[in-house]
């Protein structure tokens, strides 16, 4: 009984040992197609060969294109062929213009029922250029009564679409291809899309008496909005909310919201007080990073650096530059101006527009220099055009656009209403 035992114990060792001697091998996959380092462009076919041999059934290949990361930026092709040898080819055309130029690869996946094995092949991908689409002008008509204009790459000008309440402002979200309005105490919180502006989602006005909504900043495919019992929302492109924060405990509400990175700045006000603060929450979690008082009132907040943002702002009607450090939670001034602000826009981080009551000037942080360039010029919205390097400038009922490097005057749009706010819609 115990030799038999012990013969059968040597008999199933020994079909195991035949079972994992009969497929010892991995498939071996040789790319041909394309080379090492060849280059593509987005919406580029991209044609992919390669054969896969084993001693076995390749049971399946599997193919797609992936990033640096091994996040895949194409679908996957699966391919079954069930025998020894397989020549493969397809076709990956990249779909998402708003991919980044880099290093990409080819990535090729076999199984022959035991081993796998996987290759890939680095190739580069060059993004599609930047460019402006369209400025987006909020004009106010009558009380309570707001049109949104889109002037489209040639300045032809057409009413994109009108609401009813009031408003504290247009965003325009170039990746996701949305524009939005919020209203305050009366108006909804819209999100449009900038093909054909159709409602894609809201959020209902529930005040009653008080503000409801009370600030709006668009970044990083996030719409920041601030409401009037303290605590700022983030929406995404499906109006879903992914942050949440509280001020203060409710006792501050935010009035101007800037974000960057994993941080959202707030200036907010006392719901019963006269104090006013600057607070930093972490917009991953929504938690309180840090606050400090701060009794001028913003009109505008960007990014420096991970560390420094600049505020631009007014103390009883005097116009304050400041920079505010996250690390140290203090501010400090690099240059005095004068006048009253009314609007501020960033060029990068060493260059800011700003418009006053004064003039309309560039600011520069490394030689901290102050340039008047449209000296007796104030407009209530100023935005900077990025690619083609020019300052759109809306003064009362008409909108100007400057060259920023002659200051020429190369467009003027005229409106029967007053302007109220300002947007620009790139492709990406």
């Amino acid at each position: 009984m115990k030799m038999s035992l012990f013969i059968m114990y040597l008999f199933s060792i020994f079909l195991f040992s035949c079972k994992k001697d009969s497929d010892a091998l991995k498939p071996v996959i040789t790319i041909s197609i394309p080379s090492e380092n060849a280059q593509y462009a987005i919406a580029e076919k991209i044609t992919v060969t390669a054969t896969v041999c084993d001693e076995s059934n390749i049971e399946y290949i599997m193919m797609q294109i992936i990033d640096e990361n091994q996040i895949a930026v194409t679908p996957q092709i699966l391919s079954i062929p069930n025998e020894k040898k397989a020549f493969i080819s397809n076709d990956f055309v990249i779909e998402n213009n708003k991919l980044k130029s880099g290093d990409y690869y080819i990535y090729i996946r076999a199984f022959d029922g035991t081993n796998e094995s996987s290759v890939r092949r680095k190739i580069y991908i060059s993004e599609i250029p930047k460019y402006s689409k369209a400025i987006y002008v909020l004009t106010s008509p009558g009380q309570n009564q707001f049109d949104t204009h889109k002037v489209d790459s040639l300045y032809t000008t057409s009413l994109a679409f009108s609401h009813i309440g009031d408003c504290i402002g247009i965003e325009v979200n170039s990746n996701d291809n949305q524009v939005y309005t919020c209203g305050s105490l009366t108006g909804n919180l819209e999100a449009r899309t900038v093909t054909n502006h159709s409602m894609v989602w809201n959020s209902n006005n529930n005040g009653a008496g008080v503000p409801y909504f009370t600030a709006m900043h668009s970044a990083e495919n996030i719409l920041y909005v601030g409401h009037y019992d303290g605590h700022i929302s983030g929406y995404n492109k499906n109006g879903q909310i992914t942050v949440n924060t509280t001020a203060g405990g409710n006792q501050y509400y935010p009035t101007k919201i800037s974000a960057n990175n994993d941080l959202i700045f707030s200036e907010e006000k006392q719901l019963v007080g006269q104090l006013k603060r600057l607070s930093v929450y972490y917009s991953s979690t929504g938690a309180l990073k840090q606050s400090v008082l701060f009794q001028a009132d913003v009109v505008n907040m960007f990014f420096k650096d991970d560390n420094n943002t600049f505020i631009f702002a007014n103390q009883n009607g005097q116009a304050k530059m400041y920079i505010y450090s996250v690390l140290q939670n203090t501010l400090w001034e690099p240059h005095t101006i004068s006048g009253t602000i009314y609007a501020a826009d960033r060029m990068d981080e060493n260059t800011y527009f700003i418009s006053t009551s004064n003039s309309i000037y560039r600011y520069r942080y490394n030689t901290n220099s102050l340039f008047t360039l449209l000296f007796g010029t104030k407009s209530q919205c100023l935005k900077y055009n990025e690619i083609s390097d020019e300052i759109v400038v809306a003064n009362s009922k008409s909108i100007n656009v400057y060259s920023n490097v002659t200051m020429n005057l190369t467009h003027t749009m005229v409106y029967s209403d007053s302007i109220n706010d300002i947007g620009i819609l790139y492709n990406k």
